[in-house]
């Protein structure tokens, strides 16, 4: 799947909408090079990429819930899993990705 609509829990109102939905693409590794993330800290390098990525810009990002951030987070590293059957799920993150997850205070379960 090259991309996934993500509905908002905490719809967003914007000057001229309300952002209900949110589709984001599949990351190039261009998109990697041109929006690097420093680290597991780098809450701005993330949400820039994820603007890259959705196509809203920093600003609407900064209005979004984080509970819906959240959501946007796991979409996002299902897209970075591997396609081998892995990945449809939280249960099925590698440490390292379940960790970020954690980290940001994410984790649903």
């Amino acid at each position: 799947m090259k991309t996934e609509t993500i509905k908002l829990e905490f719809p967003i109102q914007l000057a001229d909408r309300l952002l209900e939905e949110v589709t984001m693409r599949r990351p190039t590794m261009l998109d990697l090079r041109k929006h690097p993330v420093k680290g597991i800290g780098d809450i701005t390098g993330e949400m820039k990429q994820m603007c890259a990525l959705t196509g809203l810009r920093l600003e609407e990002m900064d209005m979004m819930d984080s509970a819906d951030y959240a959501r946007l987070q796991e979409v996002y590293l299902r897209f970075r899993t591997p396609a081998d059957g892995r990945g449809d799920s939280i249960s099925d993150l590698s440490a390292d990705q379940a960790d970020a997850l954690e980290f940001y205070g994410n984790i649903v379960t």
